[in-house]
């Protein structure tokens, strides 16, 4: 199995999580914040798999891998992650195909620019 090699990782990556506000009628999402940044390799999702997946709505689809690390395994459902002035909303996270078991997280975003 393979590494992520540090030239691969050329992109800044703000991640960002919204805190759950109580005010004592209802619980809803904050503004959020920055709660680390990391180096990634960013990597657009085809358009073909996008159509064999089903996907009707226009929105970039991109996986951006991370290397493992203690932040980059608790990217969840609902994050966001900014690269180069666009803001991704995380759909997914899990370990990547093709590398050593521990050594790199592949996390999948999407921006909708119809928005």
């Amino acid at each position: 199995m393979a590494t992520l090699a540090a030239g691969d990782l050329d992109r800044l990556v703000v991640i960002k999580r919204a805190p759950i506000v109580d005010d004592g009628f209802s619980r809803n999402r904050g503004v959020p914040a920055e709660i680390g940044r990391r180096y990634a390799k960013k990597d657009d999702v085809a358009d073909g798999e996008r159509l064999r997946a089903g996907q009707q709505a226009q929105d970039l689809t991109t996986r951006f891998l991370m290397r493992w690390d203690s932040l980059t395994i608790t990217i969840k459902l609902g994050d966001v992650l900014e690269c180069e002035g666009e803001s991704f909303e995380v759909t997914g996270n899990k370990e990547a195909r093709g590398y050593d078991r521990r050594s790199t997280r592949e996390i999948a975003a999407a921006a909708r620019p119809d928005l």
